[in-house]
């Protein structure tokens, strides 16, 4: 019976558009515009309605292959955005591709304009850095602020609050080797400056610390040297040197 009525409704331009969607509306053929929720009246043969899209909330769950920190270390991230679209605030000509194109569309272009922000701020930070807290936050909020203004002419924008969360983000498994190889190294290196060690011991140690975990890793140094703090490798020259020093004066730091 309801799709009856509704059948005679259509037929004399009536439509009905239920809440949380809107009713794109051709006008010989282009886009005209969209009608809210409720019943509304197009002009028959003028005009012609197309399926009712959602402006209510969409979510978006993404994944984000090789996305390099600072130092260059590969990760995966896995990010969800919860966005709305909103036709009567986009570009008219962005409004009638989108309306045709539907969910799919709009996921495919929050994707690319999430893909490109994500990697811009993430090259911000080394990686030893990239999974702390207060990084993935700062992360998600100048993330949320990016697409809310670059995807405004489309009428598309995630939610101001939560809207844009990072769940899960993966380290290649080399460089978690090499995070726990780095830590053994900076052990090695408080060990080394608290107890007297010739200097000559001392620079040995160190070179064959390095070596081993470089062979281990491909000879790659970039993977045992952004796992290092900044605070301790700015140290080695630092510690080699007070060695000498000691060795020189016969004094080791401990009376």
């Amino acid at each position: 019976m309801k799709r009856l009525i509704a059948m005679l409704g259509r037929m004399i331009g009536i439509y009905f558009t239920p809440d949380n969607y809107a009713t794109p509306v051709l006008r010989l053929g282009r886009y005209h515009q969209v009608k809210k929720p409720g019943f509304c009246w197009i002009i028959p043969f003028f005009e012609q309605a197309l399926p009712p899209v959602k402006i209510s909330i969409y979510v978006g769950n993404f994944v984000f292959n090789e996305v390099l920190s600072k130092d260059n270390i590969p990760f995966q991230i896995n990010l969800t955005v919860l966005f709305t679209f909103n036709p009567t605030s986009a570009l008219k000509s962005a409004a009638a591709e989108l309306v045709r194109g539907g969910d799919g569309l709009m996921q495919i272009i929050v994707k690319d304009y999430a893909n490109q922000g994500l990697r811009r701020l993430a090259a911000r930070y080394i990686a030893e850095d990239l999974g702390s807290t207060p990084v993935m936050s700062s992360i998600e909020r100048n993330l949320t602020r990016l697409l809310t203004a670059e995807m405004r002419p489309l009428g598309i924008a995630p939610l101001k609050n939560d809207g844009l969360l990072i769940k899960e983000i993966y380290a290649p498994d080399k460089f978690k080797r090499a995070v726990l190889s780095a830590r053994r190294i900076e052990d090695m290196l408080r060990a080394l400056t608290a107890f007297p060690i010739p200097a000559t011991l001392t620079e040995q140690a160190i070179r064959a610390a390095f070596m081993t975990n470089l062979e281990d890793f491909e000879n790659n140094p970039m993977l045992i040297l952004s796992s290092l703090s900044s605070a301790e490798t700015s140290q080695l020259p630092m510690m080699v040197e007070g060695q000498k020093v000691a060795g020189r004066n016969g004094y080791n730091g401990h009376r």
